[in-house]
C-alpha cells in the first residue's frame, strides 16, 4: 500500500504519462485484474480521448486514494483486534 501512495505521490504532471506510469505500477505490482486501475481499451469502451485527459487522471487519483483509504483502515481494524485487560 506504501508503493501505492508513494507512486501517486510521484506521478508525472503530464496526465497521459501519469496514467501510463500508475498503469505501469499495477503491471509491475502483478494486481491489474483486482485493482482500482482501469487500462483503456481493455474491458472497456473507453476512447482515448476521454482516459487520457486531465478531468479523467483526477478522477482516477480520487478512486485510488479513496480505494487506498479503505484498505488501510481494513487493514487496521484488524489488526487491532481486542483490548486485553490485564
Amino acid at each position: 500500500m506504501f508503493c501505492l501512495e508513494s507512486t501517486l505521490d510521484s506521478l508525472p504532471e503530464d496526465y497521459m504519462y501519469a496514467l501510463l506510469a500508475l498503469n505501469e505500477f499495477w503491471v509491475g505490482w502483478g494486481e491489474e485484474k483486482n485493482s482500482q486501475n482501469i487500462i483503456q481499451g481493455v474491458g472497456n469502451a473507453i476512447y482515448p480521448d476521454v482516459y487520457y485527459s486531465d478531468e479523467n487522471l483526477k478522477m482516477v487519483m480520487n478512486s485510488h486514494r479513496e480505494w487506498l483509504s479503505k484498505e488501510m483502515a481494513s487493514l487496521i481494524s484488524k489488526t487491532a483486534g481486542p483490548i486485553s485487560k490485564a
